[in-house]
């Protein structure tokens, strides 16, 4: 590959900054099951060894109670009790980690800001006194260092300073949905919460999170209560850091880098497969509303991808209606055959998607991967037809035992 080459398929600072923080919160969500379930089994097993114990020297308790035996069972309540709090301590720890990893995510953003727009330093605030400004080997360390102290200062302040500070500096006016922000900054005073009260309600958390619009779905809870992070508060925490990453990346991307729109789009479209490989649907529809909402693309496929996709995602979560209202929008009778054959997928024509496979051939916009792997093949690919059908066009069986053995 020559080096022209190379360098066009290196991602560019936002591409980075998202695939980087995208993996962070898929690796939090990975590790989360794992450490729960050993955590737990230690819990279970403290509390089983005891139950142990205690049906053994039943006897005794009605009488004088050896002291081994005592310690014992002080030793192992003591166990369970530990896990009990590594459990909970655990669970909080992961909102917290999350709310860092947004910091870190963007911190990337921002120095992407300000490659794409240079100028964008020289309306800081950070001023370098003369002394200083001698002290540094050239300008270009000089303006780094001041675009370090301006992404530290951001960072210091709250979200909502954050967001104010992004749309003032970039001309951006941010248009997120009032219910992600209100989860958002929800999130995040939770955060708070767990930093610095060890969980127990605050006034200032209810004061922020109503201010944000955030609605508590039983009316705001108690001052002193506990408010907890179990795997479903957790799921639904890393679905908003999701969402708000991706539209956040997409609105600073497309609007300092106007020219390059294919490239976001790209971006875009491989997250929304991601979530869809992770049956994630409630997400795709929220992302390709956002994506169908947007006011231009670079690729003018785009559209479609994003189209078919909210169809998919809307059939796959048992919203047949909602495929069906999503496919009547687009004239599918004027596509080229790729979307032809989405669309007979979609609703479940068995037959007429096996003509356009052939039609489509070994040879056209349709690879094996894509029908081996993407979503919209998911339910096809367990039918004869689709599988003698895969066959037929491309000489090879529809599973490919090498790249299973593989892992892919």
């Amino acid at each position: 590959m020559d080096e022209e080459a190379k360098e066009h398929r290196e991602p560019g600072p936002f591409a980075s900054a998202s695939e980087f923080y995208l993996a962070r919160l898929e690796s939090l969500i990975s590790a989360y099951s794992t450490v729960l379930k050993a955590i737990s089994e230690k819990h279970l097993d403290a509390r089983t060894q005891m139950a142990r114990l205690l049906r053994k020297h039943r006897k005794a308790f009605d009488g004088e109670l050896d002291f081994e035996v005592y310690e014992r069972l002080t030793r192992k309540r003591r166990s369970i009790g530990h896990f009990m709090t590594a459990l909970m301590m655990y669970q909080e720890s992961n909102i917290v980690m999350l709310a860092s990893q947004f910091d870190v995510f963007l911190a990337m953003l921002l120095r992407a800001a300000f490659i794409a727009k240079p100028e964008l330093v020289d309306s800081s605030e950070r001023n370098i006194s003369l002394s200083q400004l001698q002290s540094f080997p050239s300008i270009a360390d000089a303006r780094r260092h001041v675009i370090d102290r301006e992404i530290e200062a951001v960072l210091r302040g709250s979200r909502t300073d954050q967001f104010k500070w992004l749309e003032s500096r970039t001309g951006l006016k941010l248009q997120l949905e009032k219910k992600l922000w209100g989860n958002f900054i929800e999130v995040n005073e939770r955060r708070n919460l767990f930093v610095h009260t060890d969980g127990y309600v605050s006034p200032q958390y209810i004061q922020v999170c109503e201010a944000a619009g955030y609605v508590f779905s039983k009316g705001p809870p108690t001052v002193g209560a506990y408010l907890d992070a179990g795997p479903k508060y957790l799921g639904h925490a890393v679905s908003v850091f999701y969402e708000m990453g991706v539209k956040l990346a997409q609105f600073l991307w497309r609007k300092l880098i106007p020219d390059k729109l294919d490239e976001a789009d790209g971006s875009l479209v491989e997250i929304i497969y991601e979530c869809l490989v992770h049956a994630r649907y409630g997400l795709v529809i929220r992302l390709t509303e956002f994506g169908l909402g947007l006011p231009k693309f670079g690729d003018a496929s785009t559209r479609l991808y994003l189209t078919v996709n909210q169809a998919l995602a809307k059939k796959l979560s048992g919203d047949s209606e909602g495929c069906a209202v999503v496919c009547r929008n687009v004239e599918w009778e004027i596509l080229d055959a790729r979307w032809q054959l989405a669309h007979a997928v979609l609703r479940n024509d068995v037959e007429g998607a096996v003509r356009i496979m052939h039609r489509i051939g070994p040879n056209g916009d349709m690879q094996k991967g894509y029908y081996r792997h993407w979503p919209l093949f998911k339910e096809m690919r367990s039918m004869s037809a689709f599988a003698e059908a895969f066959k037929a066009v491309f000489g090879e069986p529809l599973v490919d035992i090498a790249e299973v053995a593989r892992g892919n």
